[in-house]
């Protein structure tokens, strides 16, 4: 029975194993762009042959398709794949695509370091089904930022509760009404992880709180240094504009 190593695009885990669930065969013929022809094998019977199989994830369950195609020329079926021991890869199969693919994981711009390494920390418990882990991440990341955000008075502000904290913010018009009330979601979601008798996260509850910390970032520090980037270009270009020299007219 074929099986493959993969990187799980489900849980994250790297270098895991994965188990053949099924398969299902195709055969196109390529008269315009035929394999290298083999010694007696008439060129009619020159093919393209893909198979696209399922396996399954050894450490969470969840499976992925496979395409596969054959580097041989002469026809083939099912059986040339069901009866291959091993990786399909190391028996003359190209691996063509995998879906889903492991996604790629992006921090929003411009968001300090400390809260990257945080964020991406978060994430990567999210994937690997540690739930609590993830919700109790994603609220430390909003403290952090939320420290972030009073810059002068960060020290001042350290020992306040983070509750203080985003009503200080929105005082201060550092945070919109709108932002306001997203912080205070992430706060007292993350609240209920440490808390007994409350219900514990799961992965939509954990995959709400990535997408909630993601806006808060965003809207806190990405779109903000992009606005100061895009006024301080305009304002070089209407300096220049001002320091040029007027048209001549001739008559």
């Amino acid at each position: 029975m074929p099986e493959l190593v993969l990187h799980c695009p489900h849980c994250d885990t790297e270098k895991v194993g994965f188990t053949f669930g099924g398969l299902h065969f195709n055969i196109v013929e390529s008269p315009t762009n035929p394999p290298k022809p083999k010694r007696g094998l008439p060129a009619r019977e020159q093919y393209i042959q893909t198979w696209n199989t399922l396996f399954v994830c050894r450490h969470c369950n969840e499976g992925v398709v496979v395409q596969f195609r054959s580097e041989n020329s002469y026809p083939m079926g099912d059986r040339e794949l069901l009866d291959l021991n091993g990786d399909p890869r190391k028996n003359g199969f190209q691996l063509l695509k995998v879906h889903p693919t492991a996604q790629c994981t992006s921090v929003p711009e411009y968001v300090p370091d400390d809260l990257a390494g945080g964020f991406l920390e978060a994430i990567d418990n999210l994937r690997r089904s540690n739930f609590n882990s993830a919700g109790m991440m994603f609220r430390k990341i909003l403290e952090q930022a939320t420290l972030e955000l009073f810059k002068d008075e960060k020290d001042a502000m350290r020992s306040k509760r983070l509750i203080t904290r985003i009503d200080k913010l929105a005082e201060k018009h550092l945070l919109t009404p709108s932002l306001k009330n997203l912080a205070h979601m992430i706060r007292l979601e993350g609240n209920q992880v440490n808390h007994e008798g409350f219900e514990k996260f799961d992965k939509g509850k954990a995959e709400q709180m990535r997408v909630f910390t993601e806006l808060f970032l965003t809207y806190t520090f990405t779109l903000p240094k992009r606005v100061e980037m895009a006024s301080q270009s305009a304002g070089q270009e209407v300096g220049q504009a001002g320091h040029s020299s007027p048209p001549v007219h001739t008559s």
